[in-house]
């Protein structure tokens, strides 16, 4: 699941979508 987000490029997020939740936590901006 790619999206604009910058955190949305890291590897475990782009991998699965449960890795884009995970770095939304981290940085909620």
């Amino acid at each position: 699941m790619t999206l604009s987000f910058p955190e949305s490029t890291r590897p475990s997020s782009a991998s699965s979508d449960d890795g884009f939740v995970g770095s939304k936590r981290a940085q909620p901006t």
